[in-house]
């Protein structure tokens, strides 16, 4: 006699749960840019070097811009001020904010300049 088995299960894995994150500790990084379908691709390209997983994205486009919000985890303000460099360094980039948490820096030492 052939064994009943149940079906084998189709799907995908059960999710991971994640602990909520406050809201005081998420900023939004916004985008201003020319239309070009690579540009959203680049700013989150410039976060996963960085090893940050968007919380969520927001794209919309009119006739000539197209605005980009992600919210991300809260930086800090040294690394927020590198992160607004290297989107700013876009060439279709004619805005770039990041609003919300920043976290201060440990020491109050100044940034020492590039000359």
């Amino acid at each position: 006699m052939s064994e009943s088995r149940p079906p084998a299960r189709a799907g995908f894995a059960p999710s991971p749960s994640f602990a909520k994150v406050p809201r005081e500790q998420i900023a939004t990084l916004s985008v201003e840019t020319e239309i070009c379908p690579q540009v959203l691709l680049r700013v989150l390209g410039i976060l996963a070097a960085r090893g940050m997983i968007p919380f969520t994205i927001a794209a919309h486009r009119d006739d000539r811009l197209q605005r980009i919000e992600i919210e991300i985890d809260a930086l800090p303000e040294t690394a927020s001020r590198v992160l607004l460099q290297n989107v700013r360094r876009i060439v279709t980039v004619r805005r770039a904010e990041l609003a919300g948490a920043v976290e201060r820096a440990q020491t109050d030492d100044p940034i020492p300049a590039k000359l």
